[in-house]
């Protein structure tokens, strides 16, 4: 969507006063309600946070990693 979070509000501010509808695989979403935007804000949040998280992750973990009893990743003993 994105590169930053700051670019991610900038985008929603743009479309909601264009009346722009923004749609993805779950969904369109009009950015000038309420709902929508709290949703493609979140979305935003955890696209920016995904791309800076390490790979060691459980949809995606390579064999040196193991998730906790918490879903926190960590390296294998």
């Amino acid at each position: 969507m994105a590169r930053s979070s700051r670019d991610c509000y900038q985008l929603l501010e743009v479309c909601g006063l264009f009346a722009t509808l923004i749609g993805d695989a779950d969904g369109v979403y009009d950015p000038q309600t309420d709902n929508d935007r709290l949703l493609l804000g979140l979305k935003g949040t955890m696209s920016i946070f995904r791309k800076s998280t390490p790979s060691c992750l459980p949809n995606g973990m390579p064999p040196a990693c193991v998730c906790s009893g918490t879903g926190t990743p960590g390296r294998a003993p």
